[in-house]
């Protein structure tokens, strides 16, 4: 480390210190101070933090060089040019706030559409406190203060995934782990899956690079003689490894060869970066790294990575951004419930597409698998894959000589994690062989106002095993409830982000990197996002007493409203209504008796009923069955003929979806006027199930739930059209007991609305 790097180090590790700028202790559990609230509530405290962060910043420039000069002077403020300048600056700001209004009241109970809902109040605070000084986050000279803020974050975010990071309480005879996870801030969640794209890539083939190199520059010949351990146990010099070989070493043994070069064949990392810099990927690009790491050595299929029916549509961006191809970005269908189908053992009839049969397909064939992406909170449906199996099935094929990184993609599912960790619980260690001891599960239900539901078994084994991933994306501007933008990438290994960065590799073991911008896409980047995130964790922790129980309590009004919309169509209406999101006598394949069965006793137990009712109800294991992995329903209405027969036509099932979403959204009038907020009953969002990414099993499954019967032939055939569908997300954990009504809160209220909608839409069709 030379010694500018040195100075900005203890530079900035004097700041931390100064300021205490980390992230430990209980937080606040006064879930009512941390939002502005539905009708402004907390007004008069946001005014008072944001009217300090300005007075604060005025006295700085005031004192911070008080023999400088000033230069705007009274005079200048009294002239006629100032005057108009500020008056027209009044003007055009007033403008803006009206025009403001016209994004919609996303912080209100009827925001039901998008992953966004009211901020936190010390979010807001810190992102306005720190964009006052337009600190920069690429550099570490430019933000020392948000640039300690984001390492934090980070560590922060890592332990809430259940990655081992020693916390500033922690005792120190405890050993930090190395080497040490990272996370750093993004701009969202597409970045961050971006990133872990081209991490996964570049990692891919740094060893055939390695090689390569080794080959090539008579002064790095060396290195051909380092040994490495197999995925079969075996040891190997590198110039004896195959090409598959190559490809396929353990992912720990790849980002050890840094360091191994420097022992072994005694050429520092910074000496073998110069060595490297004509043979890496990033230097050959994709189609300069397949003639030569692969085609020359017989194998000749691209690599690809894998991806479920459900992803993100950062996903084909990032495989066309990294070279790839979309069309290597291998479509794995998902089962019944929206989730990734790993096991040939569980597949629908006619898919063939499981995570099993795509990697056998790749062993088989001897194409290199860069990636299996795992959905950790699907965008539209709310649902968890099963990454436990997906860890399970990458240790299978590990035995097998294939080898892949796995990414979870929990941009939107990922703040859930909290509900698994307590405040000043120990971070989880590795065991020998790589395991971790088993991990706390969900407290029970704590009786409140609004109760704590936390998510089933099944979901949270999904969850535990976040820890044996190499690296998620969350987004602290989803359900962390941070301003814009702020997503995040964490990586089990910080070595990794040395792949991703075209500066020499520094490997610090314990302590974190005191610099962030040099990894990465971005640029620069406000150091605002990271302020907001520091304040928002620094008040509310990303653990069962903060962030968990917020979410936990939107879970329950989750569950609550489905309730209230899966029963809200009795047999003599004129419409059904169904939801991705099966009941579980459906999920268990139970006859049509005892689905409707398990619905009378979801209108009597659970609908109209108040919240302890429900939990001290005697039904409270049904209820905690109900509803998505998270906190998104999904579900489509299709209407009845005139002789009580539900209609059939895709077409119409589309259109009268479609109207359902217009009506409830912020888009125009069909004679194009823009709509006043405050008409916008209630806010949705839409999308569509496309029967070449879901799969023609899942797509029938939901429309038969619709009173639509399709055969699979039909369901299959080219010209048939994608099912349109509606989008409920519950981010507002109060909106099920209000003082105006305990006993239904706003729920009555959004059943009505929808309900009359349909009917409105149905008399209209019938005229």
């Amino acid at each position: 480390m030379n010694d500018r790097r040195k100075r900005l180090v203890s530079s900035l590790s004097a700041i931390r210190d100064k300021h205490e700028i980390r992230l430990d202790g209980p937080g606040t559990d006064a879930a009512t101070a941390w939002f502005l609230g539905p009708k402004g509530e907390n007004g008069e405290l946001l005014q008072r933090l944001v009217g300090r962060a300005l007075t604060s910043h005025l006295q700085f420039r005031s004192e911070v060089y008080p023999a400088d000069p000033r230069f705007i002077t009274p005079e200048m403020q009294s002239s006629p040019e100032y005057r108009h300048t500020v008056a027209r600056i009044d003007v055009e700001f007033d403008r803006v706030l009206v025009a403001l209004q016209e994004c919609g009241a996303f912080f209100s109970m009827r925001s039901q559409g998008h992953m966004l809902w009211d901020v936190t109040v010390p979010a807001v605070a810190g992102y306005f406190a720190a964009m006052l000084y337009n600190q920069n986050n690429v550099a570490a000279e430019a933000s020392p203060v948000t640039t300690m803020m984001e390492i934090a974050v980070g560590d922060d975010l890592c332990r809430m995934l259940g990655f081992p990071v020693a916390s500033a309480s922690t005792p120190a005879a405890v050993p930090s782990p190395d080497p040490r996870p990272w996370g750093h801030i993004t701009c969202d969640g597409s970045v961050a899956n971006m990133e872990g794209m081209w991490m996964a890539r570049n990692l891919k083939f740094y060893a055939p690079a390695l090689v390569a190199a080794a080959r090539g520059e008579a002064a790095a010949a060396a290195i051909l003689d380092v040994t490495v351990g197999l995925l079969d146990g075996q040891e190997k010099r590198l110039a004896d490894c195959t090409a598959w070989e190559l490809l396929n070493l353990p992912i720990d043994e790849v980002l050890d060869l840094p360091p191994r070069v420097a022992r072994q064949a005694k050429i520092p990392t910074d000496q073998l970066a110069g060595y490297m810099s004509r043979y890496t990927v990033a230097a050959l690009g994709m189609a300069g790294a397949f003639q030569e790491y692969l085609a020359g050595h017989g194998l000749t299929n691209l690599p690809v990575v894998t991806a479920p029916a459900t992803n993100h549509y950062s996903w084909p961006k990032a495989a066309a951004l990294m070279g790839i191809g979309t069309n290597q970005l291998w479509a794995v269908d998902v089962d019944l419930d929206a989730r990734q189908e790993v096991d040939l053992a569980n597949a629908l009839p006619d898919n063939a597409r499981t995570l099993r049969a795509r990697l056998q397909r790749a062993l088989d064939t001897r194409t290199p698998v860069i990636a299996v992406v795992a959905v950790i909170g699907s965008t539209e449906e709310s649902a968890v894959d099963p990454l436990h199996e997906i860890v399970a099935l990458r240790d299978e094929f590990r035995a097998k000589g294939m080898e892949f990184t796995i990414h979870a993609d929990a941009a939107w599912g990922g703040y859930f994690a909290s509900t698994l960790r307590s405040a000043g619980q120990a971070p989880e260690r590795r065991c020998p062989g790589g395991a971790f001891r088993s991990a706390a599960l969900p407290h029970d239900v704590v009786l409140a106002s609004i109760p704590e539901t936390p998510m089933n078994q099944d979901i949270v084994k999904r969850y535990v095993a976040l820890r044996e991933v190499d690296s998620v994306s969350v987004d602290p501007h989803k359900a962390g409830y941070v301003l814009y933008p702020a997503g995040a990438l964490c990586y089990r290994d910080s070595n990794m982000r040395n792949l991703v960065s075209l500066k020499s590799p520094v490997v610090f073991h314990g302590e974190a990197d005191p610099t962030v911008g040099v990894f990465g896409i971005e640029g620069s980047k406000p150091g605002a996002a990271a302020a907001a995130v520091y304040m928002s964790h620094k008040v509310i922790r990303p653990t069962r007493e903060g962030y968990g129980k917020l979410l936990e309590q939107c879970i329950f009004s989750s569950k609550k409203l489905y309730c209230r919309l899966r029963t809200m169509a009795g047999p003599d209406d004129p419409f059904g209504i169904a939801f991705i999101q099966r009941l579980p006598a459906e999920r268990a394949g139970l006859p049509r008796a005892d689905v409707e069965r398990q619905l009378r006793d979801i209108r009597e137990w659970f609908v109209g009923r108040s919240n302890e009712e429900i939990v001290r109800g005697g039904h409270y294991d049904l209820f905690k069955q109900l509803g998505s992995d998270q906190t998104i329903l999904t579900w489509a209405a299709n209407f009845k003929n005139e002789d009580g027969t539900f209609n059939q036509d895709i077409g119409k099932l589309n259109d009268f979806n479609n109207d359902l979403y217009t009506a409830f959204s912020m888009l125009p009038e069909p004679d194009g006027d823009l709509k006043n907020p405050s008409d916008v009953s209630l806010i949705l969002t839409s999308s569509d199930f496309a029967v070449p990414a879901y799969g023609v099993g899942f797509v029938r499954g939901f429309l038969a739930r619709l009173g639509v019967e399709a055969t699979p032939a039909r369901v299959a055939a080219p010209d048939f059209p994608a099912v349109s569908f509606n989008i409920s997300t519950q981010m507002d954990p109060w909106f099920t007991e209000t003082a105006d009504n305990p006993q239904d809160g706003f729920l009555r209220t959004i059943e009505e609305i929808i309900r009359a909608q349909i009917l409105k839409q149905i008399e209209a069709m019938r005229r």
